[in-house]
């Protein structure tokens, strides 16, 4: 099991990406074969509003996508 924290939250034109610690350097498979990992959201406070967003690694490359919305 994996975990990782969010480093970044960046709104562009309506997209909504969440850039994390957890990349393609700690987590090949998705970017290799197309594998599901199931995300959660831990310590979530309730009261916030959840949102639809591509969840990205920490490396700048086209492959380093966890989850796209």
């Amino acid at each position: 099991m994996s975990y990782g924290t969010v480093q970044a939250v960046k709104n562009e034109n309506g997209n909504i990406w969440i850039g994390t610690d957890i990349g393609m350097n700690v987590l090949a498979r998705p970017s290799m074969y197309n594998a599901y990992h199931k995300i959660e959201i831990v310590n979530a406070h309730p009261q916030e509003q959840y949102i639809i967003a591509t969840i990205v690694g920490n490396i700048c490359e086209s492959g380093d996508i966890l989850r796209k919305k």
